[in-house]
Order: C-alpha cells, then structure tokens, then sequence
C-alpha cells in the first residue's frame, strides 16, 4: 500500500526519502482509507519542510502490530499545538481546515489501532500508527 503510494506521489526535489517497508504482512485494513491516512501524513510531512528535508517512511511488526512510521526532520510541532492537533478544526496552516489529524485519528482506531504523535520544534515530528494484524 505504501509502496504503491509512493510511486503516485510527485514530491519535491529537495525532500529525500527514506523507505524502509516490511513486506507479505497481513493487516486488515481498508486500503483506500488507511492509503488516505498515509497520504495524508506525508503531506503533513513535506508541509514541515519548506526547506527541504528528509521524510522517512517506515514499516515493522512489533508483537501483535504492525508499525507504520512517518517521519520528516521539519519544523517540529509546539508542546501547546501538540496537544490540539487531533482536535476538530484545529490547524496551524493559513489553509487548513484541520480535518486531516481527526480522520487519521478516526480511521487508525475504528481499525482498532493507535496513533502517536511526538514532535520537537527546530528538530521534527514522527507519527507512528499501530494497527493490529490478522490472526494466523
């Protein structure tokens, strides 16, 4: 899902990327939802880096889960804003109309999962989704 998302993806030139995607893992998701979850992250993700930075993308099984990690070394989020981000349309963006956290929150825990979000200003911002994986 990932992969396939990011071969779509026009991105610019001075954002390097990372992948580092776990692959034949079982997950039952809805793939156009959690592809828009994903989708909407990265976008977050470049929006943080202006100047250009690195976006890794990143796939793992811990236990019971499978991780997905988007990560960017962009602005960072302040600890006032971090505490807001999932809260309807709330937006540090002039544009923004602060719906795109709450969806992810929304699809990622109907999915029966989890979303985190940790983020230092001047340093960037990693989200990690867990969601769990099928039964053998």
């Amino acid at each position: 899902l990932i992969r396939r998302l990011m071969d779509r993806r026009i991105l610019p030139d001075d954002i390097d990327v990372e992948l580092r995607l776990r692959r034949g893992v079982k997950a039952r998701v809805d793939d156009t939802k959690l592809t828009r979850v994903v989708d909407n992250l990265i976008n977050n993700a470049v929006e943080a880096m202006p100047r250009g930075g690195r976006l890794t993308l990143e796939t793992r099984v811990e236990g019971d889960e499978y991780v997905i990690v988007v990560a960017d070394d962009g602005m960072g989020i302040s600890e006032e804003d971090l505490a807001l981000i999932f809260r309807p349309f709330f937006s540090t963006k002039e544009t923004g109309m602060g719906m795109g956290l709450t969806y992810c929150r929304e699809v990622v825990e109907a999915h029966g999962g989890s979303i985190v979000v940790e983020s230092e200003r001047g340093v960037g911002t990693v989200v990690t989704v867990r969601l769990p994986l099928n039964e053998p």
